[in-house]
């Protein structure tokens, strides 16, 4: 009896072990199986996916919420350049997809970077080749109708674009398409980003004109330091010239002083002569007073007073000229 018991507990438990194995590789196997079964989405909607959620509303909402507006992903931009030397415009995009139906609004924002980079590599010297190769983004097509709407997203549908560029080349790119979700072609956006454009003009505008004033300016300023300094220097040569004539005067003087000195000097060599001619009257008697009834001789000029040439000297040098009017 024991021995039965313990039999059977032996294969249950033995059955359990299977089983329990069973099940495991079961799961596992499974788990394989479907993860490698697993269905793509496709990233394109459907044609009844997007008439269930848009054409019900279709009217009733205002352009660019309403099923008008496409969305491509990831695009590369150069292959909207007409031509190598020319940047992508919103117009040949316009013209590129106007095969579809009547296009009432189009934008693409990469094309704002494109034109920085454009100004940036232009300044730099740099070729436009090499600009436009790197930037991606995407397009933003607002059709006027629906039907124009439908007939471009069922075109792009499980197939690939094809380009033949400017050079001859033919490039094909794989498009990813889907209806506008964010609102980004209605009139009020729209408006913003046109007055956002405007106001980035004005800034540059102002920022141009702010370095235009600051550039003359500084022009003025050096103008004004340079006059400064030739003033300076008329300024300077003018004392020159001024403590030149002052003395060369004084030379001129000292000249004149020193020539009338000498001649002081040599007439001392002269007077003994008049000296002796006059002392041989002093013996000769004296002669008789004339009669007062003669009339009287002329008077005699007024002595001169005369100053020592040394004290002449020192007043010339004490004398102060007059300043020159500026």
């Amino acid at each position: 009896m024991i021995q039965l018991r313990l039999n059977q507990r032996f294969r249950q438990s033995c059955a359990f072990v299977l089983e329990l194995r069973k099940n495991l590789f079961h799961r596992i196997f499974n788990l394989d199986t479907k993860n490698q079964a697993n269905k793509v989405r496709d990233r394109i909607p459907t044609k009844k996916q997007y008439d269930r959620q848009l054409t019900d509303v279709y009217h009733k909402l205002p352009p660019g919420l309403r099923a008008d507006t496409l969305h491509i992903f990831g695009l590369p931009l150069d292959v909207f350049c007409e031509d190598k030397k020319q940047s992508p415009s919103m117009m040949f995009v316009k013209s590129c997809f106007q095969q579809f139906g009547n296009i009432t609004a189009v934008h693409v924002p990469g094309f704002e970077q494109m034109k920085k980079r454009r100004a940036m590599e232009l300044s730099q010297k740099s070729k436009l080749e090499q600009l436009n190769k790197e930037v991606v983004g995407d397009v933003f097509l607002r059709f006027e109708t629906y039907q124009g709407f439908v007939n471009a997203i069922e075109s792009f549908r499980n197939k690939r674009w094809s380009r033949v560029l400017p050079d001859g080349s033919e490039r094909t790119l794989d498009v990813e398409v889907d209806f506008d979700r964010c609102g980004h072609l209605t009139e009020a956006a729209i408006h913003e980003r046109l007055q956002e454009v405007i106001r980035a003009e004005r800034e540059e505008q102002a920022e141009k004109q702010r370095l235009i004033e600051e550039q003359q300016r500084r022009k003025k300023e050096e103008l004004r330091l340079l006059l400064l300094s030739r003033i300076e220097e008329e300024k300077k040569e003018l004392r020159q010239y001024r403590s030149l004539k002052m003395l060369c005067q004084a030379e001129h003087i000292v000249a004149g002083a020193l020539k009338r000195v000498v001649e002081k000097l040599e007439e001392p060599a002269s007077e003994p002569e008049s000296l002796s001619e006059e002392s041989e009257p002093e013996h000769e008697p004296a002669p008789e007073p004339e009669p007062e009834s003669e009339p009287e001789s002329a008077p005699s000029p007024p002595k001169q007073r005369t100053i020592s040439p040394v004290f002449q000297i020192q007043i010339r040098a004490d004398y102060k000229f007059p300043r020159a009017k500026k």
